[in-house]
């Protein structure tokens, strides 16, 4: 038997819910010409405003992709070359054949991420990755291209 009432109450987050529906956003560095850009950005706030941000970047991205038409829509092998030619296949998240996305949560440091994926797109036939890094009270949008 429980009792009528809770006595007591677990928060494991310090913000009102209402506050992580409504991070600021960033834009600078977006393009949203590239293909898929429209929909990763209309979408993801759309998570962002019913579910508020700040939570684990999978869920987001397991959404995405099941508007996107599912894993084996989305999740495919990307080849990576070297100088001497094909060196192996990651599987990335697409939003269009030569476009990707990545979805983190750095809540610093964002440069360094964006170094590395840049590398990542000199060894690919990408044309660009879109990319959010999602925090609890910011939301910031670029395309690596």
């Amino acid at each position: 038997m429980r009792p009528e009432s809770v006595g007591e109450e677990f928060v494991n987050c310090h913000l009102r819910l209402e506050d992580l529906k409504s991070p600021s956003i960033e834009t600078a560095g977006f393009d949203s010409s590239i293909a898929g850009a429209s929909f990763f950005h209309d979408q993801l706030l759309a998570f962002v405003g019913d579910w508020g941000a700040g939570l684990d970047t999978g869920l987001y991205e397991e959404a995405l992709t099941h508007f996107l038409g599912g894993e084996e829509r989305v999740l495919l092998p990307v080849p990576v070359l070297g100088a001497k030619g094909h060196l192996h296949d990651q599987k990335m998240r697409l939003l269009a054949p030569e476009v990707a996305f990545k979805l983190t949560s750095f809540p610093s440091r964002l440069q360094a991420f964006e170094t590395h994926a840049r590398r990542l797109l000199q060894h690919s036939r990408l044309e660009a990755i879109h990319w959010a890094n999602i925090t609890h009270s910011h939301i910031n949008f670029r395309t690596i291209c």
